[in-house]
């Protein structure tokens, strides 16, 4: 900035403050008994300043990550994963969209997501491990349970991979159930069965703190284990195939 220009914005500054700020001489300037108040002040001012341009610097340049996560697994994602990535803001933008794993997987392929964590049947092909768990029966603590009557099962709708595998083990098992409830999210079976509609299958690691493994006394069919897996679009930036890595490793460890 010309000297001419800084004489003139440190002229207006003066008339705005309505205080004198340096004492001028041919060589060079010092502060007056105001200028010196008023530099600390100044000083915070200029640092906010930066801090704001910086801020929305890194705002601009942060990514959209399209995630796409079954409802069963949003709680622990949020408590295990993003809430622990302090920076996260910063770096990357989330778009959430949560649907019925084999939904997203299509949406993954079809390059309409960029990257999905969903429970698949281990013989699925595809996705990459980031954990298995153990499939459990699971109820309300006050759930009474009649073997003298069909059990009552509360369950997701059609193309949900659960609700394939427990009426198939069922009718292979001969046990008499009912569908006593049906819900397309996670949140609402869980509900049913906490109010003791029903049962419902959950992995573990993702069971709710209402709800309990049934007795092995009930002798209700082994429904085996589930892999949790990352599946990944066609087309990710350096910064989006970071941000999937973390994602498998840290959120892996926490289930």
């Amino acid at each position: 900035m010309f000297p001419g220009a800084l004489s003139f914005r440190i002229k207006k500054l003066e008339e705005t403050l309505g205080t004198r700020l340096f004492h001028r001489n041919y060589h060079h300037l010092i502060l007056t008994t105001s200028g010196k108040l008023l530099l600390p002040e100044a000083i915070a001012i200029l640092k906010a300043h930066d801090k704001m341009l910086n801020r929305a610097h890194r705002i601009e340049s942060r990514e959209t990550i399209s995630l796409g996560v079954p409802e069963d697994l949003t709680r622990p994602l949020f408590k295990h994963f993003l809430a622990q990535q302090e920076d996260l803001g910063d770096k990357v933008s989330i778009d959430l969209t949560m649907r019925l794993c084999r939904d997203l997987i299509d949406m993954v392929d079809d390059d309409r997501l960029h990257l999905v964590i969903a429970t698949v049947p281990p013989e699925h092909y595809g996705g990459e491990q980031i954990t298995t768990q153990n499939l459990c029966w699971v109820a309300s603590p006050d759930f009474k349970y009649d073997p003298t009557h069909p059990i009552p099962l509360a369950l997701h709708p059609q193309r949900c991979i659960y609700r394939d595998l427990i009426l198939s083990v069922f009718e292979t098992s001969g046990i008499n159930y009912r569908i006593a409830f049906s819900a397309h999210g996670s949140m609402s079976v869980q509900a049913a069965v906490i109010a003791g509609m029903g049962i419902t299958v959950i992995a573990e690691g993702m069971i709710p703190p209402e709800l309990v493994v049934v007795p092995a006394g009930w002798n209700l069919p082994n429904l085996g284990v589930t892999d949790i897996r990352l599946f990944k679009g066609g087309s990710l930036t350096p910064g989006q195939l970071e941000f999937a890595n973390t994602l498998k490793e840290v959120f892996g460890q926490s289930l």
